[in-house]
């Protein structure tokens, strides 16, 4: 079988014949392994009518196989200490184990059990409706997840980035096990499928049992996105039953995964709302005691991204709040950063990133995304001269136009009057 193979001291990388990925990073201090499944499959791939099918099949899939029921596919990885987790995303699907080294191949057993075997059968269907209905009312329960939505909706207006993950109670009520079965063929394909392993687990082996496991795995078609269209700015007020405070997000367009600016955008998403010591935490919190709650946020994606701002505040404090969340912005947009501060700010980057690495689950999850997003790997140390070499006028070309007026929309969860 011929593979094509990069290694780069601890990572490795290696092509099956049928398109599928593998990654790998050894660290041979630990005895673990995180291990994941990842497809590029997402909330964004799917049309309006089956909305929340991604998230859907994800819940499926552990419901039972050809050669085990739920309870089995559980006591699998549990009976050995180890622990299954999934998640949906705008843009990925994800399957994950965690377990010691000795137990590799019962882990990539199990998931590729799931991702070729599932049973999806109508009974669990109906079953699982209720359990995701009861998600999707506990999601909306939660006005921090809400406002993210809600956010991503006026953000990305009529596109399938706007769609919400779990989809509409409607759509889950009428989703049928043919749609499954279809989605499940036309994404979960083998050249859109990338397992990633980091902890101490040997390439080779993991290759040769990859292989093994998921030979029934065919190749599809190439994903296509439909293209985004301009951003619009706007402003979006709505109540919300269950909250005290009021909630806030302020920004709009971001920038994709692999752009060259990623870097100058980090250095400024840390010292906006990166902490403690960021401007906005200072300014909001410290000095004028708006809110309790204030960051930034980065999300980089395919083709875009956003950013943006957060808050909680006193329904009574919005308009404060809004405010000066808008002169924070306006400065930096207007005036820049001094050379010193950037300074700074690049060295509490590096480390919270670095420090954000020392587990094995990370690793994992870091290397399946830099493949999927830029197909290779960019080492630690890479990643730390980059920071190192972010000048001043880089984050503020950046910020000229990230925090453009013309490119914020303002939305506004507030507690429903009473």
């Amino acid at each position: 079988m011929s593979h094509l193979v990069q290694d780069a001291g601890s990572y490795q990388r290696t092509v099956l014949p049928n398109g599928l990925r593998i990654v790998s990073e050894r660290m041979p201090n630990v005895r673990s392994v995180a291990l994941g499944v990842w497809v590029e499959a997402g909330s964004r791939d799917e049309r309006p009518e089956v909305n929340g099918v991604s998230h859907f099949l994800e819940h499926m899939l552990f419901k039972g196989t050809d050669r085990r029921s739920a309870r089995e596919i559980a006591l699998a990885i549990e009976s050995v200490g180890g622990s299954l987790n999934a998640f949906t995303t705008k843009e990925l699907s994800c399957f994950s184990a965690q377990v010691l080294d000795e137990d590799v191949e019962l882990a990539l057993d199990v998931l590729s059990d799931l991702l070729l075997h599932s049973t999806l059968s109508e009974a669990d269907i109906e079953r699982e409706k209720q359990v995701i209905l009861s998600e999707i009312r506990q999601f909306e329960e939660t006005p921090e997840e809400v406002i993210f939505e809600r956010f991503y909706r006026v953000t990305f207006d009529g596109h399938p980035l706007a769609q919400e993950i779990h989809g509409t109670e409607e759509n889950v009520r009428r989703m049928g096990r043919q749609v499954l079965v279809d989605y499940l063929q036309e994404h979960y394909t083998a050249n859109r499928l990338v397992i990633a392993a980091a902890g101490n687990v040997e390439h080779d082996r993991l290759v040769e049992l990859v292989s093994r496991y998921f030979d029934g795995s065919r190749r599809g078609g190439a994903r296509v996105f439909l293209p985004v269209p301009p951003f619009q700015p706007s402003e979006d007020r709505f109540e919300h039953a269950n909250c005290q405070q009021a909630h806030v997000c302020i920004g709009g367009r971001g920038l994709p995964y692999a752009a060259e600016e990623k870097f100058p955008l980090l250095v400024l998403d840390t010292l906006l709302g990166g902490g403690m010591s960021s401007r906005l935490f200072q300014e909001v919190r410290e000095n004028r005691g708006l809110a309790y709650s204030i960051y930034s946020f980065a999300d980089f994606l395919a083709d875009t991204g956003t950013f943006g701002v957060y808050a909680a505040t006193e329904a009574s404090s919005v308009e404060d709040t809004v405010q000066v969340i808008h002169e924070q912005l306006d400065e930096v947009q207007t005036n820049g950063i001094p050379e010193d501060e950037v300074e700074r700010t690049k060295r509490q980057l590096k480390g919270s990133l670095l420090l954000g690495l020392e587990n094995t689950g990370s690793r994992m999850s870091r290397i399946a995304r830099m493949e999927i997003y830029l197909g290779q790997s960019v080492s630690l140390d890479e990643v730390a001269a980059a920071i190192d070499a972010v000048r001043a006028e880089e984050v503020a070309q950046v910020a000229s136009w990230l925090l453009a007026r013309s490119n914020r929309s303002t939305v506004i969860l507030l507690p429903e009057a009473s």
